[in-house]
């Protein structure tokens, strides 16, 4: 159970470094803003549970009022229900309470919604290369990390130095700042 004195996580908030962390090749130094794209959310929200990160202008030991504790003490309680018994909580349907009962209900209330765009091909490799980014000192960075950065954003499997110093300085110029 989450300590009563934490603020909760939410991961669209903006985020400080309160240790010093190196991330994807990045350093951050202690009140140092923290770039959140570099990293998953399940990872943001561990570096936040190690009190690696905060939110900005967070007073350390700033605590929650009795009522928030306990309105989170409630919603842990049912999420760890939920996760013990998945298969009632993600496949029963429920209607909207004053909008009818049961299935045809629900059904009706789906139909209001507007269906989900899905990009596909050429143009959701575009949008996954572009949410790569690519640091200035990139050709300082270790071997590693620079065949990692390359393997992102090439269709073609990164065999050497050769292949990643292409595969870097192609989509640079694709973005328009070599």
């Amino acid at each position: 159970m989450r300590a009563p004195y934490r603020n909760r996580f939410d991961p669209s908030g903006d985020f400080e470094a309160r240790k010093r962390v190196t991330v994807g090749g990045y350093s951050f130094e202690p009140g140092e803003l923290f770039d959140k794209t570099l990293v998953s959310e399940r990872r943001l929200r561990q570096l936040f549970a190690q009190r690696t990160i905060v939110y900005v202008g967070e007073k350390p030991g700033a605590k929650l009022s009795p009522e928030e504790a306990a309105k989170d003490a409630r919603a842990q309680r049912r999420a760890r229900a939920e996760k013990i018994r998945p298969h009632t909580a993600k496949t029963r349907v429920t209607a909207p309470k004053g909008k009818g009962k049961g299935r045809a209900a629900a059904q009706r209330q789906a139909a209001k919604k507007p269906p989900r765009e899905t990009v596909t091909g050429e143009d959701a490799i575009r949008i996954a290369r572009a949410g790569v980014r690519i640091p200035k000192n990139w050709r300082e960075l270790k071997w590693t990390d620079r065949l990692k950065l390359a393997a992102q954003l090439s269709d073609t499997p990164v065999k050497n130095g050769a292949d990643v110093e292409r595969a870097i300085t192609e989509e640079l110029e694709r973005r328009g700042n070599p």
